[in-house]
């Protein structure tokens, strides 16, 4: 049902993930964690539940991207026109305003 799927999850919520490997089609799925830090026993414990990839808060677009498209293939534009709406929404909602308004 999904492409990719992004959790943030605590190393005591790793059976979420466990859980989610178990149900019918969610083991070709690839799942991201969003970790607040980047630490190798971390990523041992997530990567036993089933985690597929990492990333590490805070998100930086460019790393942020990279992941993506390294899952998800040829489905996103190319890194350049991602970093430019990157940069434009995240300094529209610096300034109070949302993207595109």
């Amino acid at each position: 049902p999904y492409d990719l799927v992004i959790l943030s999850l605590s190393a005591a919520q790793l059976e979420c993930a466990r859980a989610l490997r178990l149900l019918p089609g969610w083991q070709r799925i690839p799942l991201l964690a969003l970790l607040p830090q980047d630490r190798l026993e971390d990523r041992e414990r997530y990567r036993a539940a089933g985690i597929d990839d990492f990333l590490c808060k805070p998100l930086e677009p460019q790393a942020f991207y990279a992941t993506l498209r390294r899952w998800l293939n040829e489905c996103l534009p190319a890194a350049d026109t991602f970093s430019r709406s990157a940069v434009s929404a995240s300094a529209s909602l610096r300034a109070g305003s949302a993207p595109g308004a």
